[in-house]
């Protein structure tokens, strides 16, 4: 199952695995757009044996969520993308919040996740070993974790650099998120590995008002196409490396250890990307390590999303 996949990065992941033989879920928010997608990945197959299957989900609506989990109920899941991201669209009216009352940028990128996740997890036991790659991105960096636990805030009347806070906060929420499931399979002795990633700076549609109206980032030119920005996600799945407790998939060269408050460092080093674009292995945002934070996410995130009280 991917999410995000009816275009960009996404697709291009659900593609891959496609050609690796296996029965993929194409999901985003509108149906045709993932039918769409499923026809366009079989027309461009170079003789891939595997499936595609469309299933719609839009990761801000919780119920939404839970009906797309029920219908793989009792299916064996191999590999789980939790790759779907959005940005706010500025132009929208406010108020930036999903039915339940959280930020619609955070509810689309890390609480649907979360609660899919969640939910899925049975599916990725039936079929051990297996994998969870999580998109994020170096943007986590200068998430903040004052951010990770508000409610009933919109910030249609925020500047720009706030909102991009919280694009950031949503993907350090990720992180911390992936690393607590690796504590807890490794816990539980389960085989399932769960690998952080970002795509690097991709020429995607991520800022577009609408989805298939052109790129972001196409102008600049240090972003990579979609088809390289899969390369961290299909590798994290693919590769027979087994992974380390908090490691962190990164596809260009970066310092293993990395000071606090190199943020703003970090995001620079991907304007560098192409001169050494290959995945690798390395260390994320000392924040993303504190494990009292990232008990106290799941918490909130269980909370927001009603998992803990009916699941």
């Amino acid at each position: 199952l991917v999410t995000g996949s009816s275009t960009g990065v996404g697709r291009e992941i659900a593609a891959r695995m496609f050609e690796q033989g296996l029965h993929v879920f194409v999901s985003g928010r509108d149906r045709l757009r993932c039918e769409k997608a499923c026809e366009e990945i079989l027309g461009s197959s170079t003789g891939g044996k595997g499936k595609v299957e469309p299933l719609p989900m839009d990761l801000s609506n919780f119920d939404s969520v839970r009906e797309a989990a029920k219908q793989l109920e009792g299916k064996p899941l191999k590999y789980l993308f939790l790759n779907a991201g959005m940005v706010y669209k500025v132009k929208e009216a406010g108020p930036w919040m999903n039915a339940d009352g959280y930020d619609l940028l955070f509810a689309s990128n890390f609480l649907g996740h979360f609660l899919l996740c969640e939910l899925l997890i049975p599916n990725l036991k039936l079929s051990t070993p297996s994998r969870i790659v999580v998109t994020a991105s170096n943007a986590h960096w200068i998430g903040r974790e004052d951010f990770l636990f508000r409610k009933g805030v919109s910030l249609e009347k925020a500047n720009d650099f706030t909102r991009f806070q919280m694009y950031a906060t949503s993907k350090l929420a990720n992180i911390l998120h992936a690393y607590e499931l690796q504590r807890r399979f490794e816990r539980e002795n389960v085989d399932i590995q769960v690998v952080p990633i970002t795509p690097g700076l991709v020429s995607s549609e991520i800022l577009c008002k609408e989805r298939g109206k052109g790129k972001s980032f196409g102008f600049l030119p240090m972003a990579v196409e979609p088809k390289q920005g899969a390369d961290p996600a299909v590798f994290a799945a693919l590769t027979d490396q087994r992974f380390e407790p908090g490691s962190w998939c990164v596809p260009y060269w970066v310092p293993r250890e990395v000071p606090r408050g190199s943020g703003f460092v970090m995001l620079i080093l991907e304007m560098f990307q192409k001169l050494s674009w290959k995945p690798r292995i390395t260390r994320s945002s000392p924040t993303t390590y504190k494990e009292g934070l990232a008990r106290e996410l799941v918490k909130f995130a269980e909370d927001a999303t009603g998992l803990s009280r009916s699941d």
